[in-house]
């Protein structure tokens, strides 16, 4: 049995959008097919590019990398012709497929199959040129992502609740960020949506309470050092990260007051305030997904091999 080898790379805020119900964040991952060798990094970022591109325009659009789910291409060689020069051409009738798989269990959820002729300097080069001309539009292309969306909602609403079970250990651990990232990972169209976001604004109020003492001593710290320029411009860092409803936010509000006392007009500073033109809980959930996306980008980047048969 043919065995198609795949590298992951972990792509912090990557998170390509469900949108077959009125809004719905379905989190995916894109990997490049290791069978390409040599891939150097604009071929890396093209092939990439044009997953992206596909997805986006099936229905799927950014997000959060939280995801055992990717999408990700392979090449099969039906013809090939060498035509040598300088350089030389390589021209090539392709079965360039398409995948959307399950990194964890190592399955293919679904797949589609297009054949391309394509040309390119090198090998590399004929292959992101085959991959490229991958339409969104084609109807197997569509299908595939179809059938991959389906599956990949039907994986949420059975483990909603081991997501939500992860999150809350994360949560007792005082590892908060982690916690909302994986909270944030339910789509929205998922029969699991309503109580992962019960938890996520739990486990926001714990973030913003604790967020706000830390960052409020260091404010505080900071101006006492001594009543200068720069240190109001180092406390103002801090206290910048005080969300509205942190238990310390009074306090906050004191501390900004004092500062101002003493430098007057020269201190333009703000502490975060509430919209009064949307709800609270909009808004809490809004600061919780920018938690959650940090936390994502500061994941640092990893590859991992893995084999699909």
């Amino acid at each position: 049995m043919m065995k198609r080898y795949f590298t992951l790379f972990s792509l912090a805020f990557i998170f390509l959008m469900n949108m077959f119900s009125q809004e719905c964040d379905m989190p995916l991952r894109v990997i490049v097919p290791q069978q390409v060798e040599a891939l150097d990094a604009v071929s890396e970022s093209q092939i990439i590019n044009k997953l992206r591109h596909i997805a986006v325009r099936n229905g799927i659009a950014g997000g959060m990398d939280a995801s055992p789910f990717a999408i990700t291409a392979s090449v099969d060689v039906v013809n090939k012709e060498i035509i040598n020069g300088s350089p030389a051409k390589y021209i090539y009738v392709l079965n360039v497929n398409l995948f959307i798989v399950d990194t964890q269990d190592q399955k293919i959820y679904s797949s589609a199959s297009v054949e391309v002729r394509c040309v390119g300097n090198s090998q590399t080069k004929a292959y992101v040129n085959g991959i490229k001309q991958l339409s969104p539009s084609n109807a197997e292309v569509q299908a595939c992502i179809e059938r991959g969306k389906q599956k990949m909602l039907d994986y949420y609403d059975r483990n909603y609740q081991n997501i939500i079970k992860k999150a809350k250990v994360q949560s007792s651990l005082r590892n908060y960020e982690e916690a909302l990232f994986y909270l944030m990972s339910v789509p929205e169209c998922s029969i699991g949506y309503d109580a992962a976001m019960v938890e996520v604004i739990n486990v926001y109020k714990q973030f913003v309470d604790r967020q706000c003492v830390e960052n409020l001593a260091q404010a505080q710290a900071a101006w006492m050092s001594g009543f200068t320029a720069e240190n109001a411009a180092l406390a103002g860092v801090f206290l910048s990260e005080i969300y509205p409803d942190a238990a310390c936010y009074e306090d906050a509000q004191q501390l900004v007051r004092e500062i101002k006392k003493h430098m007057g007009e020269e201190w333009k500073f703000e502490l975060k305030r509430w919209d009064d033109s949307v709800s609270i809980r909009l808004q809490q959930m809004k600061y919780a997904r920018e938690i959650a996306i940090a936390f994502a980008q500061n994941q640092p980047k990893e590859t991992v091999n893995f084999i699909f048969r």
